[in-house]
């Protein structure tokens, strides 16, 4: 049997295909989820009313509802890895969930958006491995470039 891998990607010029053509090439098996900036989204260092954001989230939790949907879109949910790049709909619901199934789930960020435009810092904690294209945020925050 194959190793299983969740991609957890934005849906940017097609860029999630290669990368589930790539690793189908590697030799896994890939499940795909749409990591989208949901509305209302905070993560972004610009954000205007970044507190009411967060507390819309934390109200209404739509990133639970939108993970908790397309896991059950997924036909199986066990995993090996859990490769995610960048963090907009990561929250510990997602692991709590990956887990419980998967008990020794490897998970893997690569974060393709500098930290001058997003803080994921508060996500980066969940994970294993977490990778960088930025250098500059390679040095500051202590993470492989």
């Amino acid at each position: 049997m194959l190793p299983r891998i969740l991609l957890i990607s934005p849906a940017f010029y097609g860029f999630e295909y290669e990368i589930q053509v790539a690793l189908r090439e590697l030799g896994y098996d890939v499940s795909w989820i749409d990591n989208k900036e949901l509305p209302l989204d905070y993560h972004g260092t610009g954000s205007k009313l970044k507190i009411l954001r967060r507390i819309y989230f934390l109200l209404f939790l739509p990133h639970i509802r939108y993970l908790r949907k397309e896991l059950n879109n997924l036909k199986d949910t066990r995993f090996d890895i859990l490769f995610s790049i960048n963090c907009h709909i990561i929250c510990p619901y997602l692991f709590r969930a990956l887990i419980k199934k998967n008990a020794g789930i490897r998970s893997i960020l690569f974060l393709w958006d500098s930290s001058s435009m997003y803080s994921w810092e508060k996500e980066m904690k969940y994970f294993n491995e977490v990778y960088t294209f930025d250098p500059f945020d390679s040095r500051k925050m202590k993470i492989r470039y």
